[in-house]
């Protein structure tokens, strides 16, 4: 009996070559993506389930701080059905809150010059701050003094170990993904004019 199968071209070979390493690097690169969205969504939504309770803009939240890194999450009173972090308003940049400190000593987190936040369905960072342990209290307020509007929000201890892991894991996760989408698509591209020359 005659066997009709033959050794691949080399074209053949390199595209199917690329096939392989884009499907590859794709799945690892969406897999890391998911994994650090989803570690920065849990993250977050532990955050507001354990947290400093909440209130409403600009009333007051004071909490005992356990000394370390806190995260200011803006919320939406689900009765109202607002979600300020949805729609791209952008509502948290215009916030400015005061933390007066244990020490007595006062930070000022601005919500409109956060390079980079935490954003999922239960709300959206405003912005970090350092407290040291003892009676803290936090107020937001809307920058041009309005009403709040049904605007709440939370104060929660934050693990930067678990964002930085997050993080990290996106910041890989991304270039692998965008990789393998491009190998994969530079196979499809040369498989197609390979069988459009045969």
């Amino acid at each position: 009996m005659s066997d009709d199968t033959s050794d691949p071209t080399p074209v053949e070979a390199r595209i199917r070559k690329f096939m392989v390493w884009g499907s590859w690097m794709f799945l690892i690169g969406l897999l890391l993506g998911l994994g650090g969205v989803a570690v920065l969504a849990l993250s977050q939504t532990a955050q507001i389930a354990f947290g400093a309770d909440r209130a409403e803009i600009p009333d007051p939240l004071a909490f005992d701080s356990r000394g370390g890194d806190y995260r200011l999450t803006l919320l939406a009173d689900p009765l109202a059905i607002q979600t300020p972090y949805i729609g791209g308003n952008n509502a948290v940049a215009y916030f400015l809150c005061t933390i007066d400190l244990a020490d007595g000593t006062t930070v000022e987190v601005d919500g409109g010059t956060q390079l980079s936040r935490i954003e999922t369905d239960l709300g959206i960072e405003i912005g970090q701050f350092t407290a040291p342990a003892g009676a803290t209290t936090a107020t937001c307020a809307w920058k041009d003094g309005r009403d709040s509007s049904f605007y709440y929000y939370s104060v929660a201890s934050s693990s930067s170990i678990v964002t930085i892991v997050g993080t990290a894991l996106l910041i890989v996760g991304l270039p692998i993904l965008g990789l393998g989408a491009w190998l994969l698509s530079r196979a499809y591209s040369a498989r197609s004019s390979n069988l459009k020359r045969l």
